[in-house]
């Protein structure tokens, strides 16, 4: 009798943590989304872009439109500042700023249309929860920002390393705590293509993309997104995609921007983002 009740517990148990895995994947909120990362902001009109979102969105079934809106690009002289996108009156280190607002326009459009939005800084030397503050402070008003964005591979050592550095458990916590202090609906991504530039252990709240290129064919581009899908299964993936590097394969798919991000979306279970780099977004999507 009491044998049977052990394998009862277990075996309640062992549906308990079944369960939980598939609400991850199959929970009603969980809205995915795709469409693309933008950086040459003022080049093309606001409602372009909102229109560019909702045709990629529409070619992958079950996605709803969204982009990375890159507000902060690392400096090449000095070396390892960041530039932001707008206009201010602060003194911070490493950090210069536009004399005129490249983004407003822009974000009202996705407001009004109904389209998500990731604001993504590239660091350099700058002290990230400092960007996170001046960029969620001036912005943080607009109903479409999803969060804030790192991109690691233009996060650098100061003094002397111009070479990634890897984001410890603890600045991870404090870059999410600080997002988070300016709504607690937002989320952190972190963006690099290899694993051990990721905080070792922080998962909660953090969404995980990969920005690798350079892949033979698209089953090499899923087999290398899957491992990354693996590595952080505890949370959501994403995948930016459609590098020049990768044109020979991808330009002879019948539709790119469907094929591939399908794909993803059905290989990967935790894949919850998909962003068609604007190197090439302009050849699927040319502008009117």
């Amino acid at each position: 009798m009491l044998r049977r009740r052990y394998i009862a517990i277990i075996l309640v148990l062992i549906s308990i943590t079944a369960a939980t895995g598939i609400y991850y994947y199959i929970r009603p909120s969980r809205t995915i989304h795709s469409g693309f990362r933008a950086m040459g902001w003022r080049a093309l009109p606001p409602n372009y872009w909102a229109d560019l979102a909702r045709q990629i969105a529409s070619t992958i079934p079950g996605t709803s439109p969204a982009g990375i809106w890159i507000v902060g690009r690392i400096e090449v002289s000095p070396p390892g500042a960041c530039v932001l996108s707008f206009p201010s009156n602060q003194t911070t280190p490493h950090v210069f700023f536009e004399t005129e607002d490249w983004n407003e326009d822009y974000l009202k459009a996705f407001d009004n249309n109904g389209i998500k939005i990731w604001l993504q800084v590239e660091p350099g030397f700058a002290d990230v929860n400092q960007l996170i503050d001046l960029v969620l402070t001036r912005y943080g008003h607009h109903a479409c920002i999803l969060g804030f964005g790192v991109d690691l591979e233009w996060r650098w050592g100061w003094p002397q390393s111009y070479e990634t550095v890897p984001v410890t458990d603890a600045e991870a916590n404090q870059w999410l705590n600080k997002t988070k202090s300016h709504n607690l609906n937002y989320q952190l991504f972190l963006k690099h293509w290899k694993a051990n530039n990721m905080p070792p252990t922080v998962r909660e709240g953090i969404v995980f993309i990969d920005d690798a290129q350079d892949f033979e064919s698209l089953d090499s581009l899923v087999r290398e997104f899957k491992s990354w899908g693996e590595n952080f299964s505890q949370t959501d993936v994403g995948y930016q995609i459609g590098y020049r590097s990768d044109r020979e394969w991808w330009s002879k798919l019948e539709n790119p921007s469907r094929d591939v991000g399908s794909t993803l979306f059905q290989s990967i279970p935790n894949c919850r983002y998909i962003f068609w780099t604007d190197e090439t977004i302009h050849e699927l999507f040319p502008p009117s």
